[in-house]
C-alpha cells in the first residue's frame, strides 16, 4: 500500500484561479500518484499545478496542464504519493504548547515531541526513576517537566518528590495542563501556605491539612510569579514554539485556532505571535479571544475590542469575531464537573469537580457576545457542566444574525 501522506499541500486544493494566471508566472506542476481534494464534484486528480506564490493555480490530469502550462516546470519527486489538502487544528494553544515543547516530557504512553517521539512510562515506578534521572543531569534551578497523568502512573505527592530532591524544586506539570506537583523545595520558593486553600479551591491537602504538593485550576495563579521566568522567557518560549511547529509542519497542518487568545495576557501573546509566527510559515493562525483576558484589559468595551480587532489587516495572526468562554475544568484532571455521584475514584475521589463560571453569571456573559452576533466557543466537559451550559444557552435569543455556538472538548453527555 502506498503511503498517503508525503506531500501537503499548504491551500485547500479548490482555492485556484486560472483567470489570474500568465505565462510569464513560474509554475510548478507537481504529479502525484493520486490528488485528493475537498470538492465533491473533482475528487481526484493526478496533478497539481502551483504559482511561485504557493498558490494552487489548477488540478487536472498531467498531460492537461503541460498542454495548459507548456512552460512549467515538472516535478515528479510525489509521482507515487497521495497528495492532500492542509489539515485544520481549529483547537490549539500556541504559548500554553509552546511552554509544554519546550520542556523534557514524562507522558504515561508514547508522545510525538519535536525531538521525536518520547517512550511513556506506564507506572509509578518508571516514572520516579525518570524524573530522578532527569533531575540527576539538569543544570541549576528549578525542574519542570510535563506529561505525567495520575490515573495511569499513580498518584504523586510532595514526599514522592521530595526522595528525588530536598533541594531542587521539582514542578511536576500533569498531561491536562490544568494541576502542577510540586516537592518541598518547590512550595518554599513559590511561598506557599496551607492559608491558600481559603483563598483557591485548587489547594491539594493531606489528611492533616497540610500542603500535599497538588496546586490546581484556579490556585496555578499563586505559582505564576515563580514559573513565569522559566517558562514563559522568549529563549524558552521560542524554543517550544518552534518545536510546536515542527510538529504542525510533520503532521500536515496548515491551519490552525488559538483557542483562548490573551489568557496569558494580551500584550505578551501579541509579542509571542509577531516574534515566532509570520505569514511565511507553513501554517496560518487565527485567534478566537478568551472572555476573562478582555473582560479585564477592556471591561465594557471588550465586544468593540474583538470587532475592531477582527478587521484589522496586517496583523501576523488574524482575530476571528468569535470569543471563548469556560463552563468547567479539566477532563484529564478529574476536576470536570460532575452530576452525583461525582468521582469515585482518583485524586479527585468524592468530589464532583469545579465550575469556571457560576451558574447564575453563565446566560448574562453568554448574552453580551450572542446578541452582538459573536460565534461562540464554550468550555464545557462534565455531564453536570453540559447542564450549565444548555440551560444558559436555552435563555439566549434565536441567532437571527448567524452567530454559532460551539461546545468546546464535550467530555461527557447524557441523554
Amino acid at each position: 500500500m502506498r503511503k498517503l501522506l508525503s506531500f501537503i499541500i499548504v491551500l485547500a486544493l479548490f482555492g485556484y484561479g486560472e483567470n489570474s494566471y500568465s505565462q510569464k508566472e513560474s509554475i510548478t506542476i507537481y504529479q502525484a500518484n493520486k490528488i485528493l481534494t475537498i470538492d465533491p464534484t473533482m475528487a481526484e486528480y493526478e496533478a497539481v499545478a502551483v504559482n511561485i506564490h504557493g498558490r494552487i493555480i489548477s488540478v487536472d490530469t498531467l498531460n492537461n496542464l503541460k498542454d495548459r502550462f507548456y512552460n512549467a516546470e515538472i516535478n515528479y519527486e510525489f509521482k507515487d504519493k497521495v497528495i492532500i489538502p492542509g489539515l485544520i487544528d481549529p483547537h490549539v494553544h500556541m504559548t500554553l504548547g509552546a511552554m509544554m515543547y519546550g520542556l523534557d516530557f514524562i507522558p504515561p504512553w508514547e508522545m510525538e515531541t519535536p525531538s521525536g517521539k518520547v517512550q511513556g512510562l506506564s507506572n509509578k515506578y518508571d516514572l520516579l526513576e525518570r524524573i530522578a534521572e532527569l533531575e540527576k543531569n539538569a543544570q541549576d534551578g528549578p525542574l519542570i517537566l510535563y506529561g505525567y497523568h495520575d490515573l495511569v502512573q499513580g498518584e504523586l505527592s510532595r514526599e514522592d518528590l521530595d526522595k528525588i530532591s530536598q533541594t531542587r524544586p521539582i514542578f511536576i506539570w500533569h498531561y491536562s495542563g490544568h494541576d502542577f506537583y510540586l516537592n518541598s523545595a518547590a512550595i518554599k520558593k513559590s511561598n506557599l501556605s496551607k492559608k491558600l486553600a481559603n483563598k483557591f479551591d485548587g489547594i491539594g491537602l493531606n489528611e492533616n491539612g497540610e500542603l500535599n504538593g497538588r496546586i490546581y485550576e484556579d490556585a496555578a495563579l499563586a505559582l505564576f510569579k515563580t514559573l513565569a521566568p522559566e517558562l514563559m522567557s522568549p529563549s524558552h518560549i521560542k524554543k517550544g514554539w518552534e518545536g510546536y511547529e515542527n510538529i504542525l509542519s510533520r503532521s500536515g497542518v496548515t491551519s490552525v485556532a488559538e483557542m483562548g487568545y490573551g489568557i496569558f495576557g494580551i500584550q505578551t501573546e501579541d509579542f509571542f505571535t509577531n516574534n515566532f509566527y509570520t505569514e511565511e510559515d507553513h501554517y496560518r493562525l487565527f485567534q478566537v479571544p478568551e472572555h476573562r483576558a478582555f473582560n479585564k484589559e477592556f471591561g465594557k468595551n471588550k465586544i468593540k475590542k474583538i470587532i475592531k480587532l477582527s478587521k484589522e489587516k496586517g496583523r501576523s495572526a488574524r482575530v476571528l469575531k468569535q470569543v471563548k468562554l469556560f463552563t468547567d475544568a479539566a477532563f484529564y484532571s478529574q476536576t470536570m464537573k460532575m452530576l452525583e455521584p461525582g468521582y469515585i475514584g482518583g485524586q479527585s475521589s468524592g468530589k464532583t469537580g469545579l465550575l469556571v463560571t457560576e451558574p447564575n453569571e453563565l446566560a448574562d456573559t453568554i448574552k453580551e457576545y450572542w446578541d452582538e452576533g459573536i460565534d461562540i466557543h464554550i468550555h464545557s466537559n462534565g455531564d453536570a457542566a453540559q447542564n450549565v451550559t444548555l440551560d444558559a444557552f436555552e435563555k439566549q435569543a434565536g441567532g437571527e444574525k448567524g452567530q454559532r455556538f460551539i461546545i468546546e472538548h464535550g467530555g461527557l453527555f447524557l441523554p
